[in-house]
């Protein structure tokens, strides 16, 4: 016999759509225990992300 012994967190996928909608569209996802619910309306013509829509990576210097 074998158990699944991983956290929910580790197996559910909500933390990952939860991120997406804060990030990418300053939405919500939530999990009724049936169905996932969003916030938004996506775009039905999508929306390409360039360089303008990503800040620059500026790194930090640590002397090493």
């Amino acid at each position: 016999m074998m158990f699944n012994m991983r956290r929910y967190s580790d197996v559910s996928p909500l933390p990952v759509f939860q991120k997406i909608a804060e990030g990418a569209f300053g939405g919500t996802v939530t999990y009724d225990g049936t169905d996932y619910t969003r916030s938004w309306t996506p775009d039905p013509d999508g929306y390409t992300i360039t360089k303008k829509d990503v800040p620059a990576y500026q790194p930090a210097y640590t002397g090493n």
